[in-house]
């Protein structure tokens, strides 16, 4: 399903300088643990 979604969008107008693991529920002020959950977000 999500890869039929990614097939309909546009190419991106320039590239993604960073792409980086966000902690999911966490602020930079929580310590990271590690089974914490996290997604790459691309910047």
């Amino acid at each position: 399903m999500l890869d039929a979604h990614n097939a309909e969008q546009r190419e991106p107008l320039w590239p993604a300088l960073i792409e980086s693991a966000i902690r999911v529920d966490k602020t930079l002020k929580d310590t990271p643990a590690a089974d914490d959950e996290y997604v790459y977000w691309p910047n």
